[in-house]
């Protein structure tokens, strides 16, 4: 441990230095009152009310991929993210015809905004997940991805398949 050693100098308004006549200095300096600094305070915020529900945006999957065919990994179901966000998961045989996966990009009314096709990437020193049935043709597959002309939160569902 270091030590610390504070040296305080008082200059000006008629302090003087001299000497008490036994020959021990003698420091005379005007006395000052500490300066209060105000402080921003966390402003109290209202409770009793009703706890926000999230939008249910996506409707009910007709046709879900089992997990052994198809995982997701990222977002997890109902996360809230940042424009660009990160999509990425498994599939069983995407990499077959290297067909890879689609991602639609549905709004609240149920209405598809956007489609993307995502290759497989390869496999070589990946893991895939627990519970993945693993074929000749298992990739991970990941983006980034960018919904333009946002100006606010936006509940979106994704599908993956």
């Amino acid at each position: 441990m270091g030590a610390l050693c504070v040296i305080a100098l008082a200059c000006g308004d008629g302090g003087e230095i001299g000497s008490s006549g036994d020959g021990s200095p003698v420091i005379n300096a005007p006395s000052v009152q500490p300066t209060r600094i105000a402080r921003r305070t966390a402003t109290p915020t209202e409770t009793g009310g009703p706890t926000k529900t999230p939008l249910a945006v996506c409707g009910a999957n007709p046709d879900p991929a089992l997990p052994k065919l198809l995982q997701i990994q990222e977002p997890v179901p109902e996360q809230q993210l940042k424009v660009p966000f990160h999509v990425r998961g498994w599939g069983s045989t995407i990499g077959a015809n290297n067909a890879g996966v689609a991602l639609a990009i549905v709004n609240s009314k149920q209405e598809i905004q956007q489609v993307l096709n995502l290759p497989p990437l390869p496999n070589a020193y990946r893991l895939a997940p627990d519970g993945l049935e693993i074929t000749p043709d298992t990739r991970p597959f990941a983006a980034e991805v960018v919904i333009q002309k946002l100006k606010e939160p936006t509940p979106f569902c994704f599908w993956v398949y």
